[in-house]
């Protein structure tokens, strides 16, 4: 019987650091906030449904000055977070009817506010989309994470496809 388990513990870590250098982890090992950060930025760059850029150039795009910068990001958005992860897509049709003074206005609110993400609700039509700018590594990221797709009293015009999980 050992009696020491300090030698025991420290190959344990030593192996444990070791998997998670080539890309596995433990089975009982919980992801932390951390990974989750690394593992959300790796599938930005993989996947690109994040726009990466920092505020100043978002404003100076030809796409802000036109629709307003969340407009421009939604043109290809995921239904709902779990649709995300799965690939599933679709195109929000009332993008365009987003004001710019409501893009700029949520510019202004993220670069003025200390939280993590900062939500932008738009509202009417067949859609009421989310959106979200999330701080990570040092960049804002604009990002488009829930649909609630619904059909208003009296429209003419279908739903979207994708409807919010319970």
């Amino acid at each position: 019987m050992i009696s020491d388990v300090r030698p025991m513990r420290q190959l344990l870590a030593i192996v444990a650091a070791t998997a998670l250098l080539v890309g596995c982890s433990p089975p009982s090992a919980a992801p932390s906030v951390e990974d989750f950060l690394v593992a959300f930025e790796r599938m930005q760059k993989d996947q690109s449904f994040l726009e990466e850029r920092t505020l100043p150039e978002l404003m100076a795009t030809e796409e802000f000055a036109e629709d307003g910068v969340a407009a421009a990001a939604s043109r290809r958005i995921p239904c709902s977070t779990s649709a995300m992860h799965r690939g599933g897509w679709d195109v929000l049709p009332d993008s365009a009817d987003l004001a710019q003074s409501d893009a700029r206005y949520i510019v202004e609110k993220a670069t003025n506010d200390d939280t993590k993400s900062v939500v932008l609700g738009v509202p009417g039509g067949v859609a009421d989309a989310r959106y979200f700018f999330q701080r990570l590594g040092g960049k804002w990221y604009l990002s488009k994470m829930d649909i609630y797709s619904y059909t208003p009293p009296g429209a003419t015009r279908s739903p979207l496809p994708c409807k919010p999980e319970a």
